[in-house]
Formats: C-alpha cells, structure tokens, sequence
C-alpha cells in the first residue's frame, strides 16, 4: 500500500472512476485504518476527484446483533466526515456468508439495496435504458418480472417488477435465483 501511496500515486489513483475501500469492521487498530483512508482519499482526490466511493464495512456478521446498527452508524458517520471531499459516497456493512453476500447492515430490505449489486449497477452506463428494455421485454412476454444478472459473479444488474395486485415478492428471490444459476453452473461444467 505503501508503495502505491508513495512511487506509483500519480499511475494509480489518476483516471479512477470508482474505488471500493473495505474495512474490516472488527479490526483492532481503527484509528490506524482511518489514517490509511485518509491518504487514500487525499491520493484519489488528488487524481480522480470526481470517482465515486463505496466504502465497506466488512464481516458484519461477527458483530453482536444489538450492537450492529450502532456500530456502523458510528463508523459510517466518521467515514463521511474524513470524506467530506467527495459528494458520492456510498457505506456498506457486508457479509460474505451465504445469503449474506447481498445483505446490507444493519438491515436494509434486501429488494431496496444489495451491496455488490449495487456496486455493480454503477458501473454501468445507460441503466435507464437496460431497464426500459426489460420492461418492454417483461410486457411482451408477459412476466412478473425479469432479472438481468451480470454474467461472472451472477449479481443483479437490473430488474422490472409488475407483481400481481396483491402479490408480495420474496425479499431473497434474488439470491435464491443467483444461487441456483451459480449451481447450475457448476453442474454442468
């Protein structure tokens, strides 16, 4: 990291259109991590100012359940503050473990935001009209919906909805569905 920050800065960190930055959030020496980001964003700021930001508390999971959602409030708030440079942040409490891939914590509706998904999709130009696309597609065939999962890590690009009057859509179907691909996958190769 040194080596980044101090020879290769200017190779490194100009031209950047988004940078994922995970902490770990049971890390023992934070204030450490903190000075670390700091430089990071002060090298980012200095050749990409305009990239976005994703930073991700990682292994939420291993933190107690009633201390959680104090937890990253509290770090997600002074992550903002050292950030204060860039207008297009975006903090994450992720897990790797199973369904967990997707959830955010503390815990956001997993239709609302996945983490990786999310990450994924802005990325992506033009999902506007990826969109309009697969609502003409869900409209002609007549679907509930459609899923457009990116082909690799088989996470959510894009998705158009029209349940049912009345229907409610299982929060998880999306990892459901990428599990189930990823299998299949798997099996056939």
């Amino acid at each position: 990291m040194e080596n980044f920050l101090q020879n290769q800065r200017s190779d490194v960190f100009s031209g950047v259109a988004l940078l994922i930055y995970v902490f770990d959030i049971e890390s023992r020496d934070f204030p450490r991590d903190l000075e670390t980001f700091r430089t990071v964003l002060e090298a980012l700021y200095d050749g990409s100012p305009d990239a976005r930001l994703f930073c991700l508390f990682h292994k939420m999971d291993l933190v107690q359940e009633n201390l959680r959602e104090s937890l990253f409030n509290e770090r997600e708030t002074i992550l903002r503050q050292i950030s204060y440079m860039f207008t297009d942040i975006v903090v994450l409490g992720t897990s790797i473990w199973d369904e967990t891939l997707y959830k955010v914590w503390p815990s956001v509706p997993l239709f609302l935001i996945q983490a990786w998904s999310l990450i994924v999709q802005s990325l992506i130009p033009n999902t506007d009209i990826i969109e309009a696309h697969l609502k003409s597609f869900a409209e002609l065939i007549k679907a509930e919906e459609v899923v457009l999962f990116e082909r690799t890590t088989f996470l959510v690009v894009s998705h158009v909805s029209q349940p049912s009057q009345g229907q409610v859509l299982d929060p998880q179907r999306f990892e459901k569905v990428s599990s189930i691909i990823k299998s299949f996958k798997l099996s056939c190769g």
